[in-house]
């Protein structure tokens, strides 16, 4: 017979299985033989999306060794659990061994099935009743629950709620009040050696002269430069009765001029003459309205800003633009006498009100006498204390007073702070004083005795 398109193929393989099966009248008629059949005398199974013959049997191989392999395993571990019935004797036990662990298997699962069984009847001693020698004593008293179970048994671990809190909620304040203060070690006064440390003593407090003098010969000892700057740091109190003082700014004419920086200052006027007049007294920019625009897009700037009382209504939409420097009479910015103005900002000494409380600025050189140093710091500090009224308790707390290159020294504030006496000692001095009189008025005149 002359070999076709399809000799040797699968298809004509399986034929002639067939055929021969039904010539001998056995199981070669059935499908599953001439499957066979064709697959032994091809030498492999059909092809399909899984891959070719050998590796699908390689890969059922490897799943059944490993399906018995489990098997074995838990027909061990049971048989031990049992007693070690489930142990193997000999070499020569396998299929038994296999055998046991399928019916460990089988008995396993319909373990389970039972437990789950119980579970969903609400009941698990029936599932797990002591039947056999593995099960744990008193496995069945724990597990005989009720079928209703509460809140607290089914979260034994929950964490218990807390009680209600009698009375309104703790505040900040009271919970701190509650926890204990720490207690601060005393500083002591004064040191017994000239190397110590600082946090463990109090800041001593020197003397105006001393404390300037002190300066100088830190100056001397660390070779700085003779001419740098002395700078004063003054603590105010802002406080009033009902409000606090705002922030501030102000300007004073030191006695002893320690720079020749002038100050540019601007006058704000429409007269001819007075505009002549500021001029003359040295203003850098004198003019009316025209120069609002200037200054509205920052192409005029100035350290001062002047203006004549006629003129000031006009220059509100400056407020916000100047801010602090917008004229004003408190500033002693605003009024008639245009040359006293302009000479008192061209040089003027200014200072401003920092972080709320506290006032930073330079006073004097470090080259300068002793004693003008001194004016200058009084001078200040004399003007400071303008800005609160007399009634109340002085601004001026604490004063520091040091150099560019020192440590900051605190200085005694006896002599430096004005002597303002207050307003009602001075209505009771009155009031005593008018009492006096009045007494002494009404006492009589005695008449000298005739004879």
């Amino acid at each position: 017979m002359a070999a076709g398109p399809l000799a040797g193929s699968p298809l004509t393989c399986m034929g002639a299985a067939g055929r021969r099966g039904r010539r001998g009248g056995g199981a070669g008629s059935s499908g599953k033989t001439w499957r066979a059949a064709a697959a032994g005398v091809a030498g492999t199974e059909p092809r399909g999306p899984g891959g070719d013959g050998a590796s699908r049997r390689r890969r059922r191989k490897e799943e059944e060794e490993a399906a018995a392999a489990g098997e074995r395993r838990v027909g061990e571990d049971v048989g031990r659990a049992r007693g070690g019935g489930g142990r193997c004797r000999g070499r020569g036990g396998g299929d038994g061994r296999l055998e046991r662990g399928r019916a460990a298997v089988a008995w396993a699962c319909a373990g389970l099935k039972k437990l789950k069984d119980a579970w969903r009847a609400g009941s698990a001693s029936v599932a797990l009743a002591p039947q056999r020698g593995w099960v744990r004593a008193g496995l069945e008293q724990r597990l005989a629950a009720p079928t209703m179970v509460s809140a607290a048994t089914a979260r034994p671990f929950a964490a218990a709620a807390k009680p209600a809190k009698k009375g309104a909620q703790w505040t900040k304040k009271e919970k701190a009040k509650d926890k204990p203060s720490r207690r601060r070690r005393p500083l002591m006064t004064k040191p017994v050696d000239d190397v110590y440390l600082t946090w463990l003593y109090r800041r001593p407090f020197y003397d105006l002269e001393q404390a300037v003098g002190m300066l100088k010969k830190f100056q001397q000892l660390d070779f700085t430069h003779p001419k740098q700057f002395v700078y004063i740091n003054v603590f105010l109190d802002m406080a009033l009765k009902k409000k606090k003082l705002d922030p501030f700014s102000g300007a004073v004419v030191l006695p002893h001029r320690f720079t020749d920086e002038v100050n540019k200052v601007l006058v704000f006027t429409e007269n001819e003459q007075e505009a002549e007049i500021a001029r003359e007294s040295g203003a850098e920019i004198v003019g009316g309205l025209e120069l609002m625009k200037w200054i509205l897009e920052d192409e005029i700037q100035a350290d001062f800003y002047v203006a004549v009382p006629a003129i000031i209504p006009k220059l509100v939409p400056l407020r916000n633009k100047l801010k602090r420097k917008f004229p004003s009479t408190r500033k002693n910015s605003l009024g008639s006498d245009i040359p006293k103005m302009v000479q008192l900002f061209r040089e003027c000494h200014e200072y401003a009100v920092q972080d709320e409380s506290v006032i930073k600025t330079r006073i004097a050189r470090l080259d300068m006498p002793t004693e003008h140093i001194i004016a200058n710091l009084k001078a200040v500090i004399h003007d400071i204390c303008t800005f609160k009224p007399p009634p109340y308790d002085p601004i001026v707390q604490r004063l520091v007073i040091r150099s560019s290159t020192s440590e900051g020294l605190q200085v005694n504030l006896d002599g430096i702070l004005p002597q303002v006496e207050k307003a009602e000692e001075k209505k009771e001095e009155e009031e005593e004083r008018s009492a006096d009189d009045e007494d002494e008025a009404e006492k009589p005149v005695q008449e000298p005795a005739s004879t």
